[in-house]
């Protein structure tokens, strides 16, 4: 841990950073690519059952370090639940911003953070999320908010009516023109990495939730602002680089849902937490349980062609049917049978360790 006295300033924030495995080289980039920020009071980085050591003693900041440490990997959403809830604790601290350890920021990130927050705020408080450029369903809903939105009843984001609707107009050739570029749009859930608020909002909003584990938890999370009358906008006048490309978005021909290598546990939790989220937010017409079996379909008979065997094709997809059968069913929790990296070897001890911050 390394401690120093804040400096009181307007609109000081305390950063929240969860780390894990052997990241401490992006880490270290992170950190020193934030320090520029004159609003930043405070660190909080969460060690999330690291295997390397974090070498924070160089860091050249006027502010705090605080280092939390946990001694298994507890996902995102306990490793944040655990940041979050030492922010809360940070005195003088007027804003919280999120970050994950691959994130970098330009130097003026939180001043027009919060230049835009104090431009916004009128009579109800509001949290704003950096563009990630490397995310395209973000800039797309800047760009054309209706286009990006998910269908009523759509799975995992597919919707037959979509898919419908895209032969025609590829038929009619319709030209899409251009699409003047909006700075800011009211969104209704968004990432960690970016995502900046006021330490009240966080204190309303309380920590996500630890039984998401990972994958879904921002988004559980971020839903839950709205719920506590804090508008969520998504703007572009300050955008997220992210150091690591997101494994759902590797630019391979075979779909990330294929449990390729690394033992399934992306595609579990991916999928398990995404579909109960879908789940939980209206009761399903039939056309969800259409939606449902047509992506699985088009995703098993594309694994088939790919690998031309059975029996590798169950292998591959048994993570993500495994997922989806208990986001349906609402079974959340961490699963041995999908360890993440670091992680305990039993179930349920991840939710153990983070219960007393729930």
């Amino acid at each position: 841990m390394i401690e120093s006295q804040p400096h009181h300033i307007d609109g000081s924030t305390v950063a929240v950073i969860v780390t894990y495995g052997q990241r401490a080289a992006l880490l270290r980039q992170t950190i020193e690519n934030v320090t520029r920020c004159a609003e930043l009071i405070h660190i909080i980085i969460v060690d999330n059952g690291s295997l390397q050591e974090l070498d924070l003693d160089k860091v050249e900041f006027e502010g705090a370090i605080t280092v939390v440490r946990n001694q298994y990997n507890l996902g995102s959403a306990g490793g944040f639940g655990r940041g979050i809830a030492a922010a809360l604790l940070i005195k003088d601290a007027e804003f919280l911003v999120i970050l994950d350890d691959d994130n970098l920021v330009e130097p003026n990130f939180l001043t027009k953070l919060v230049k835009c927050y104090r431009a916004l705020r009128s009579g109800s408080d509001v949290a704003l999320c950096a563009l990630r450029e490397d995310r395209p369903q973000y800039q797309l809903l800047l760009e054309n908010g209706s286009a990006a939105l998910p269908r009523p009843n759509a799975f995992l984001g597919f919707h037959i009516g979509d898919t419908l609707r895209r032969i025609v107009n590829r038929k009619a050739k319709k030209p899409t023109g251009k699409v003047e570029n909006v700075r800011l749009r009211a969104i209704e859930t968004g990432p960690y990495g970016g995502l900046f608020m006021t330490v009240e909002a966080a204190k309303v909003t309380g920590i996500p939730r630890a039984d998401f584990i990972l994958y879904g938890d921002d988004h559980e999370y971020t839903q839950r602002l709205g719920a506590n009358n804090i508008d969520l906008y998504l703007t572009d006048l300050v955008k997220v680089t992210d150091g690591e490309r997101s494994w759902n978005m590797s630019g391979s021909k075979e779909s990330p849902w294929l449990a390729s290598q690394g033992g399934g546990w992306r595609q579990y939790y991916a999928a398990r937490n995404h579909v109960y989220l879908e789940c939980a937010a209206r009761p399903k017409a039939a056309i969800y349980q259409v939606n449902r079996f047509l992506f699985t379909l088009r995703l098993t008979l594309s694994c088939f062609f790919i690998n031309r065997s059975f029996l590798r094709t169950r292998t591959l997809l048994t993570p993500f049917m495994k997922g989806v059968r208990d986001g349906i069913r609402g079974e959340l929790g961490y699963r041995a049978q999908f360890p993440i990296p670091g992680a305990p070897p039993s179930d349920g001890l991840c939710i153990q360790n983070v219960d007393g911050l729930r």
